[in-house]
């Protein structure tokens, strides 16, 4: 795609581009460069692989932009390619600013912070009520309401990608009983109007003081009140209570100037929204951190344990008993860990040299271009695998299969049972204890592959590290044996 990049950056601006960098996208199946022209001026080229959500951000962008509200300019969309130039806004996420002030001070919540968060939610309200007015909902993507459907998604993003991958007990009629109670809970309150959906700290820019906005291509028609939880409860920022309060308050006089607002009516049915976006959050931990090893993003469980305690101490909005044995384990778990232990319950990891390279790139007119690449060196990451059918997970015992189907391709997410992490087990050690699998830095022929499949072999990309029979399992499935050096 970086052809039709170049292309596009060429034909808007009469030239191509003298240098082109990587941007990190955090998360995200999108990729993103940074284009400098000759005058040190740059944009920014994004390639994103699924076009429904590309129209939803396109769509998006330009209605906000109509109403004054800071989200970056389009300067060019090649539809066909899924590419698009859009107006540079720096590095400085809110979360970055955090961080660093955060140091600054030795570990508390900065003070000076509370005013860009204090700007930030002021300007919320704007997107919740006007933006509603002016977005087109039909190009919304995954779902066009954030409804019974969309909830039940998330919720059970939590239990198949946390719950059954951390090892975490739970009875599946009840919490499925407390799931429904609680998606009707939450749809008591006025859902018409405008979800940003991933409102977090990471998706906001800070350029010149004022906050600037991304990644709002998930929004749909939903309550106010969950946008307000994601940015507050977002794990890692680890606001304390005092500025959370503040902030609500703070929302709440600037949402008043907009709308005719029961304020009690909102702060109702607050906490729910609280709640389903924290199991939210914690699917996507599980999912990116155990199942695509990910590890950065299990660092934010400790955190988002430590916000599951505090709902706790004040008391869930309603009955859940299920939920709240749940919430209880996983407190004891995982609310006493430190940002310092990239772990979950014991779960260690360690790749080594990991770094990213600049990337010499040959651009059409023979001159050089540096893009950042992902370099693996010795990766000797290692988990526990079940068993993967081709297109599917075999069901393990412990874990079960199912899938979560709010996937941005349309599809279900994989089913747990392809990986099964061992719980207390130190990865970068020399054994693990069953199934030992490694990441092999060659991907096999198609069709040698595509056998391995059909027989039940490891997931794509993975190869046995190391000798190793087959034994029948109770559970009727088929594992390697333990292997030792």
């Amino acid at each position: 795609m970086y052809a039709r990049i170049l292309r596009l950056y060429q034909d808007v601006f009469g030239a191509e581009p003298t240098d082109v960098l990587g941007v990190a996208a955090d998360g995200s199946a999108r990729s993103y460069h940074r284009l400098v022209g000759s005058d040190g001026q740059t944009v920014v080229g994004a390639v994103g692989p699924e076009p429904e959500e590309n129209r939803a951000f396109w769509s998006y962008s330009r209605a906000f932009r109509g109403i004054g509200l800071n989200v970056p300019e389009l300067f060019a969309i090649d539809q066909e390619a899924g590419v698009w130039l859009m107006e540079d806004l720096g590095d400085t996420t809110l979360f970055s600013a955090l961080d660093d002030a955060r140091k600054a001070v030795g570990g508390s919540f900065p003070a000076e912070m509370l005013g860009p968060y204090r700007r930030v939610v002021e300007v919320l309200p704007r997107f919740q009520v006007e933006g509603h007015r002016v977005v087109d909902y039909s190009v919304a993507y995954p779902r066009e309401a954030f409804d019974r459907q969309s909830i039940l998604w998330d919720l059970n993003y939590f239990k198949y990608h946390f719950l059954k991958l951390a090892h975490v007990p739970f009875r599946e009629a009840p919490l499925e009983r407390d799931f429904q109670a609680l998606i009707d809970f939450l749809l008591e309150a006025d859902t018409d109007h405008f979800l940003y959906r991933d409102f977090q700290s990471r998706n906001i820019m800070l350029r010149n003081g004022e906050p600037w906005f991304i990644d709002y291509q998930g929004g749909r028609r939903g309550a106010l009140q969950y946008d307000l939880a994601s940015l507050v409860y977002d794990a890692k920022a680890d606001l304390p209570e005092s500025a959370r309060a503040e902030l609500l308050h703070h929302y709440l006089d600037a949402l008043g100037e907009l709308v005719d607002l029961d304020r009690d009516a909102f702060l109702a049915r607050y906490p729910g929204y609280v709640l389903v976006r924290i199991l939210q959050a914690m699917g996507a931990y599980g999912y990116r951190g155990f199942f695509e090893q990910k590890t950065r993003f299990l660092r934010s469980v400790p955190y988002a344990a430590r916000n599951i305690a505090g709902i706790l101490e004040r008391g869930l909005p309603l009955e859940l008993p299920e939920v709240e044995a749940v919430f209880r384990h996983i407190v004891d778990r995982w609310s006493g860990a430190g940002d310092e232990a990239e772990r979950a319950d014991g779960l260690h990891v360690k790749v080594n040299s990991f770094s990213y390279r600049q990337v010499r790139l040959r651009l059409s007119g023979g001159s050089e271009s540096r893009a950042a690449s992902p370099v693996r060196g010795d990766d000797r990451t290692r988990f526990r695998s079940g068993q993967l059918h081709r297109g599917a997970a075999r069901r393990a015992a412990v874990l079960g299969g199912g899938a979560c189907p709010d996937r941005r391709s349309g599809g279900g997410l994989p089913g747990p049972g392809i990986l099964e992490l061992e719980r207390r087990v130190r990865l970068h050690g020399r054994t693990a204890p069953v199934g030992v699998l490694r990441r092999a830095h060659r991907r096999p022929p198609p069709g040698a592959l595509s056998r391995r499949d059909r027989h039940g072999g490891p997931p794509r990309g993975l190869a046995l590290a190391g000798p190793g029979r087959r034994d029948r399992r109770p559970d009727g499935l088929t594992t390697p044996s333990p292997w030792t050096p």
